[in-house]
């Protein structure tokens, strides 16, 4: 259904089957926008985070016949979690208008969310133009067609997106961190105690205390201590990673790895209950006062590369140890 209201305001609406809370978090997240641009003018732009309430910028990178290649600076205006979000583009690098002496055309793009029935929301997009100057505003009118088509074509793929399961890509990533785990476990697999013990390279940790550190730094740290603010894990956030580099004294073998799996398991408990727009509950700012990971996807995704980087690390000392390999032989031979 669409609708126009005013001159210069065009307006088009749809009912989208997925909750508004999905719905927003994508409308909120300034990288996933060229995804469901209808105008096909968008190019992306470098975003670490989503915008979380009004006065946040967000610059995106655009294209069009008329300026080549240009920025606009987009001011959220209006931000109400679940309901309404709404930026004022103004002119940027590479714009004309952008040598204009606090340049800003006044018009908005508005996204309006109404819960209708259980899972779905009606959205309504809104270019406002009431602000505009009476010469580009009379462009809108003259232009209507067009705007309602790219409009249309922004809601369809805005639908498409919201119906992607949150649990499938969450699922998607929780397989990949599977299959790293498992090389950790693999490539462990048949070494003497005295071996997993020893010191191999010249930095001087030992494959048990390279388990210990996954276990306490990686999969404790990451998931019930940053996702979750679990107050039992909290209080190692301030903690030196170091200080989990060894093992025990007393601490066995198969109680350093029934140690990682109980530590996988409870991972595994916290991602079941997250969704990948998630924002951390906690965060190490003793550790990283300047850096910050937004939520749970990217918290995943930084856990992968991180067991996958110390899984690299235990090929090496299996390998000189025995000869041992996770690929079973050379990869490369013909």
């Amino acid at each position: 259904m669409t609708s126009t209201t005013g001159e210069a305001v065009v307006a088009v609406s749809r009912r989208i089957g997925a909750p508004a809370q999905v719905i927003f978090r994508i409308l909120a997240d300034p990288g996933r926008h060229p995804d469901l641009d209808g105008s096909g003018m968008l190019r992306g732009g470098d975003f670490d985070a989503m915008v979380s309430g009004i006065g946040d910028v967000f610059v995106m990178r655009m294209h069009n016949e008329r300026h080549g290649d240009y920025e606009m600076n987009n001011h959220i205006v209006e931000y109400e979690p679940d309901r309404r979000i709404a930026w004022e583009p103004r002119p940027g690098l590479g714009h004309p208008d952008a040598t204009v002496s606090g340049a800003a055309w006044g018009h908005r793009w508005i996204f309006d969310l109404v819960p209708d029935g259980a899972g779905a929301t009606v959205v309504t997009e809104i270019f406002d133009g009431s602000r505009l100057p009476a010469d580009k505003g009379t462009e809108v009118d003259r232009e209507r067609a067009w705007w309602r088509t790219q409009m249309v074509t922004t809601l369809d793929r805005l639908a498409e997106l919201s119906a992607r399961p949150a649990d499938a890509e969450l699922a998607a990533l929780k397989g990949a961190l599977d299959r790293q785990r498992e090389h950790v476990l693999g490539i462990l697999e048949g070494l003497s105690e005295q071996d997993l013990r020893r010191p191999v390279l010249p930095s001087g940790w030992s494959c048990l205390a390279l388990l210990r550190h996954l276990t306490l730094d990686v999969e404790r740290f990451w998931f019930p201590g940053v996702i979750s603010g679990d107050p039992d894990v909290v209080g190692q956030l301030a903690a030196g990673a170091e200080a989990h580099w060894y093992v025990p004294e007393g601490m066995g073998a198969d109680e350093v790895f029934a140690d990682y799996r109980a530590a996988i398991a409870r991972a595994d408990a916290v991602l079941a209950a997250a969704t990948p727009g998630q924002e951390p509950a906690a965060w190490p700012v003793e550790l990283w006062p300047t850096w910050r990971l937004p939520d749970v996807r990217h918290i995943v995704i930084h856990v992968i590369t991180e067991v996958a980087c110390h899984s690299g690390h235990l090929d090496a000392v299996r390998e000189l140890i025995d000869g041992t390999t996770w690929l079973g032989g050379n990869p490369y031979a013909g």
